[in-house]
């Protein structure tokens, strides 16, 4: 039988860690006498220590029946229970522990973490006040106290306790505990700094390289987040969810072939991995195979059908394969399942301007909508702008394609001539890649900012403090506009412009800039939550692409032979497009057709849209499709094999109708009643081929026919078409600019006298 002096030090062993030494002590004395209750608390301690509470429990419980005052053992009972998930027998033994032992802060401390996980956060506030009593030099409890302070919403109180657990023992755990509560701040900037101290403490820790990857990621540091995520999966290379982040973060650097080992990879580890499937279809998407995409979102789908964000990312997917009947209808599921989600809203959005189903009443409710859904129902708060009618306007643009982009051929020009006595410019970036037309735009501008990684309260403050009078968004709902934040009214005067063929849906965009061909007067003004400001000359300066590769005179053809081409993105290609082609195409069989865009890379793309000629009569072989052609240079060369450009309907081109008769190419399009089908009409009146310009289906498709048979015609197009261009308005930058200052100039006019 063990003295006193046996049993006191075996519990020393215990207490510095010595498990198997003291346990080797114990466990004779407790096989030759079971019914100690001593030593059955102390086995039970012991089998507590090896982290297996279902053998520790009923030792302890054997021993506090025979032992009711022993506190220690009713600690431990406690303890053991809340390991099993016992809560009512852990809260009633930890109490006991707490009374009998009033100078042990592990009792309240344990007792406070069960409340707490009961929901029962003001007895658990008082018994760790009781714990930090009794031990202050503990960092655990002011860490404990601060996550409790974080759940309740005590934000400045939580802040303060995790500086002081900090400052009594510096760890990665605490670290990280505090690095998220900043992360949820959106306070992302001290979030970094947090979970970089956490994983300086504790480098070898894959969670904590994990963790630090997030915050970065939403700032835009994409290269750092990827280093972070690397580090960590080759510390857990088994670990699904970090392969399936690396994949995510190497995705939106745009290194889409590593990024899909990452993600194949994760669902090999995981094959029940929806998200892992989901970032699959992303990249797949990106990577042109449209088909396979959709099937990695379908897959995700089967295993979390209610997932909102998951029906919108199939619709994206959709969209981007030219079909947008199928994509409204996930974006409509999408938004039953979450109809706060303004990207999905903005998403459906988009893709309804593709659609010739939708009437313009129709479509302006459903811009509407996005306006009383997300925008602030208060007023924003007022502004400081001196109100002075002939100060240099500050004005701000916000984009998130200061790139190689269509919205860039247009912006640039205009920026580049910009009177400097009159606007000091600001361009508000949410890019993620630049290149060299990002620092080409840096150096024109006055002022840049980079808001990518900004919250939309951030970059309010930012706008503010720059004191922007006007800003200008050139995004509306494409992809990563930032249409919260101007929501938020930055500054005083706010408009938009370029990026989107139609209202934004919100009351605090005062306008829009367009011209009176893309928009009649009267017609168009009752769709649009923005006044609509007509620019004299026209709402769009072109800037011709520097890698224009020379033109080709045209190819001699015989009478009735023509080859006809569009170059516009598939979503485009609408049915009621088809279907004029067709007519096209009928009216002339010796002609063809060059349908060229990025889906035309995928099988089943390429498959449908040879499928509806087909359908309308016409023989497969007379419709060329061609995917992407790299470099822009080769892009562009390709239409030197055009004859004639058709335009599509109700979804006019712009980038597109401007590259085509840079090239030579001449388009005839249908002007339809709203912007979104009038836009190549009023480019093609800059320069003087309002000929081009049907307004009725027939009319299209003889206008289209009469050109095709007009060889001289088209020969002088093909030489003369350039320089034409280069003197028309369309390429007039400096009395574009002047137009558009001279419209600030009225909006700011306005809002002083209105003052």
């Amino acid at each position: 039988m063990p003295t006193a002096t046996d049993l006191d030090k075996a519990k020393d062993l215990l207490a510095q860690g010595k498990i198997e030494q003291a346990h080797a002590l114990a466990a004779p004395w407790f096989e030759s006498d079971p019914d100690n209750p001593n030593l059955a608390a102390l086995m039970g301690c012991l089998a507590l220590a090896i982290l297996k509470p279902n053998i520790a429990a009923p030792l302890l419980a054997r021993a506090v029946a025979a032992n009711p005052k022993d506190g220690q053992s009713q600690l431990a009972l406690g303890r053991a229970y809340r390991a099993l998930d016992r809560m009512a027998e852990a809260r009633e033994a930890l109490t006991i522990a707490v009374a009998l032992l009033p100078q042990e802060a592990d009792a309240p401390f344990q007792l406070a973490e069960l409340l707490e996980g009961m929901g029962e956060y003001e007895a658990a506030r008082l018994h760790y006040q009781a714990a930090r009593d009794l031990a202050p030099d503990l960092a655990a409890i002011p860490a404990s106290m601060a996550r409790l302070a974080q759940m309740q919403g005590r934000v400045d109180e939580a802040r303060h306790l995790y500086g002081e657990a900090l400052a009594l023992k510096p760890s990665a755990e605490i670290h990280t505990a505090f690095a998220g509560f900043l992360a949820g701040l959106g306070r992302l900037d001290e979030s970094i700094a947090q979970y970089q101290a956490a994983v300086a403490l504790d480098p070898g820790n894959p969670q904590a390289w994990n963790n630090l990857s997030g915050p970065l990621k939403l700032r835009g540091r994409l290269q750092e987040s990827v280093a972070a995520l690397k580090k960590a999966v080759a510390q857990a290379p088994g670990n699904a969810l970090i392969h399936n982040n690396l994949a995510l973060a190497l995705r939106l650097e745009e290194g889409c072939a590593e990024a899909l080992s990452h993600a194949q990879l994760a669902i090999s580890l995981k094959p029940d991995y929806a998200d892992a499937y989901l970032n699959l279809g992303y990249i797949l998407n990106l990577l042109g195979q449209h088909e396979a995409a959709v099937e990695a979102i379908k897959r995700a789908l089967a295993i979390e059908p209610k997932s909102a964000i998951f029906h919108g990312a199939l619709g994206h997917v959709l969209n981007g394969q030219g079909d947008v009947e199928a994509a409204v209808v996930s974006f409509r599921h999408s938004l039953d399942l979450d109809p706060s989600s303004a990207l999905v809203r903005s998403n459906l959005l988009m893709t309804l301007c593709y659609s010739p189903d939708i009437s313009p009443k129709d479509l302006f409710a459903e811009h509407k909508r996005f306006g009383e859904i997300h925008e602030p129902q208060t007023p924003p708060a007022a502004h400081a702008n001196v109100r002075d009618p002939k100060k240099r306007l500050r004005v701000g643009y916000v984009s998130p394609d200061f790139r190689t982009h269509s919205v860039s051929y247009f912006f640039e020009p205009v920026l580049a001539a910009h009177d400097p006595a009159q606007v000091e410019t600001y361009l508000y970036a949410n890019l993620l890649h630049g290149d060299a037309v990002t620092e080409r735009l840096r150096g024109m501008a006055d002022h840049w900012r980079d808001i990518r990684g900004l919250s939309d309260q951030e970059a309010e403050a930012l706008i503010r403090s720059d004191g922007i009078d006007i800003l200008v968004d050139l995004a509306g709902h494409s992809a990563d506009n930032r249409l919260l934040l101007m929501a938020r009214k930055p500054a005083p005067i706010q408009g938009t412009w370029i990026g989107y063929p139609n209202t934004t849906g919100l009351r605090n965009i005062d306008f829009r800039l367009t011209d009176a061909i893309a928009d009649p007067p009267g017609a168009c003004d009752g769709w649009h939550t923005e006044k609509l400001v007509r620019l004299d000359g026209g709402f769009l300066s072109f800037r011709p692409p520097e890698e224009a590769p020379k033109i080709e005179p045209i190819k001699p053809r015989a009478f009735g032979q023509a080859i006809f081409g569009s170059f516009n993105n598939q979503a485009k290609v609408s049915l009621v497009s088809v279907d004029l082609w067709a007519m096209i195409l009928k009216e002339l069989p010796e002609s063809m057709l060059i349908i060229k865009n990025r889906s035309m890379d995928d099988p089943r793309a390429r498959s449908q849209i040879l499928e509806r000629f087909e359908g309308q009569g016409i023989d497969p072989a007379r419709v060329k499709t061609v995917g992407r052609i790299p470099g822009r240079g080769g892009h562009l060369a390709a239409y030197n094999l055009v004859d004639v450009a058709l335009d599509t309907h109700p979804y006019s081109g712009t980038a597109t109708t401007c590259e085509s008769l840079w090239m030579g190419t001449p388009v005839v399009t249908l002007a339809g009643a709203t912007h979104v089908s009038r836009v190549s009409a009023s480019l093609l009146n800059r320069v003087g081929l309002d000929d081009l310009v049907a307004t009725k289906p027939e009319d299209y498709v003889l206008k289209a026919v009469t050109l095709a048979l007009d060889h001289d015609r088209l020969g002088d197009l093909r030489q003369n078409l350039r320089a034409r261009i280069a003197a028309s308005p369309l390429q007039d930058s400096k009395a574009c600019a002047a137009g558009v200052e001279a419209a600030y100039r009225r909006l700011w006019r306005a809002y002083c006298a209105a003052a």
